[in-house]
């Protein structure tokens, strides 16, 4: 698919052995995607690809069990909320440095043409964006579970729109021919402007810079808690 900054393609990733994936020839089906040739989309793209390196594992991997996850009353699947990231790959020059530009002068109000191919971000595939008037009350708090979670972890997303919020048959622990749409698998994509708590920044900050950074933060943090409400058509009633 196409955005705004960015192209997706679907693409087979072999992986180094001893891994394998759970397919028939052990490759692992991925999304490869790379930036337009403007600034400010290869910083988008570079950004994305930083917070998906800082992302914890318990976010990416597969865990079968049931948690409450506050404000949550009902105990909810503990799966995956983002996709397995697969690495971010830049170009090399002719003498084989990698060329790992930041494009730090690139913001949201300044933009520009920039040459030279862009980078590629893998990460797993991860299905079709949902469709929030078909999900039930049990899908719907655990959408927002998967928004808790990643706030619990310290991540803001900062563009949760439907788009962004994909479903495939699962479960993916097992192999595709026995997954089923009855028992979907959840992900949020698309970090480019997202951002984390960076606790060693904060702990070079004054006490008054400290706290108007952090409670900066946790503002941006419940704004998108009412967007997740909005786009899933949640209710606290659902939770």
């Amino acid at each position: 698919g196409k955005g705004h900054h960015s192209k997706v393609q679907r693409g087979a990733l072999t992986l180094p052995a001893p891994l394998c994936g759970n397919s028939r020839t052990g490759q692992v089906t991925v999304a490869v995607k790379k930036a337009k040739a403007r600034g400010r989309a290869r910083r988008l793209l570079r950004n994305e690809a930083d917070l998906y390196a800082r992302f914890p594992q318990h976010l990416q991997q597969e865990y079968c069990g049931y948690q409450i996850v506050p404000p949550i009353l009902h105990p909810v699947p503990i799966g995956p909320v983002v996709p397995k990231f697969y690495g971010y790959y830049v170009p090399v020059d002719d003498h084989g440095n990698a060329l790992d530009e930041l494009y730090e002068s690139y913001c949201e109000g300044r933009d520009g043409p920039v040459r030279g191919p862009s980078p590629l971000l893998l990460v797993e595939e991860c299905g079709e964006p949902v469709d929030p008037s078909k999900l039930s009350p049990t899908e719907r708090s655990e959408w927002f579970s998967l928004v808790r979670r990643m706030h619990d972890a310290g991540f803001i997303q900062n563009s949760f729109f439907t788009r962004n919020l994909l479903v495939q048959a699962g479960p993916l622990t097992r192999p595709p021919v026995e997954r089923s749409s009855s028992t979907p698998s959840f992900r949020i994509i698309d970090f480019g402007r997202g951002e984390f708590r960076d606790d060693a920044k904060l702990r070079k900050l004054s006490a008054s810079e400290l706290e108007r950074a952090v409670q900066e933060f946790i503002q941006r943090m419940m704004s998108e808690v009412l967007a997740a409400h909005e786009v899933l058509l949640l209710d606290v009633d659902d939770y």
